[in-house]
């Protein structure tokens, strides 16, 4: 009886274990989207930062290539045309302590690059009222780089 136990155990083991092992790889290599090599890391231009003041007119969510997390956008009015502002992943975002909602009042520094034909603002920093949220250092590496592997940084 406490044989047939164990062996019930191991089997129950050997098919639970491949299972979570391969969910969580696929969980990490789509939050893990922003290394080095990803086209918004390659956009961004340290030559090019500005900082606007702006109004948020729409948050926009954005999938923008197979495997690679839903990423967190917003479109205002920045000299006097619309422009789409590219924050970073959602999951990223919401584990800081920052609400954006529509109507927020912002300061976004970021590289001002042009993205399939249009301006498009790459934020480095959104300061709202008195906080600041850091997505990105001098060279535009995401903090969300490695965050899994513990490389990720709170502020």
């Amino acid at each position: 009886m406490v044989a047939k136990s164990k062996v019930g155990w191991i089997i129950f083991a050997l098919l639970i274990i491949p299972i979570l092992v391969c969910g969580q790889g696929h969980q990490n290599s789509r939050m893990m989207n922003s290394n080095s090599d990803s086209p918004n890391m390659r956009m961004f231009n340290p030559q090019t930062i500005q900082t606007v003041q702006v109004v948020v007119q729409e948050l926009k969510y954005s999938v923008p290539e197979k495997g690679i997390t839903v990423g967190l956008h917003l479109l205002t009015n920045c000299n006097d045309k619309l422009i789409e502002i590219h924050l970073g992943p959602v999951w990223f975002i919401s584990e800081k302590d920052m609400d954006i909602n529509e109507g927020d009042s912002l300061e976004i520094v970021g590289s001002m690059i042009t993205y399939e034909g249009e301006e498009v603002l790459i934020a480095k920093t959104i300061q709202k009222e008195e906080k600041t949220l850091i997505l990105r250092n001098d060279d535009g590496k995401p903090f969300w780089a490695g965050w899994l592997k513990g490389k990720g940084r709170i502020n």
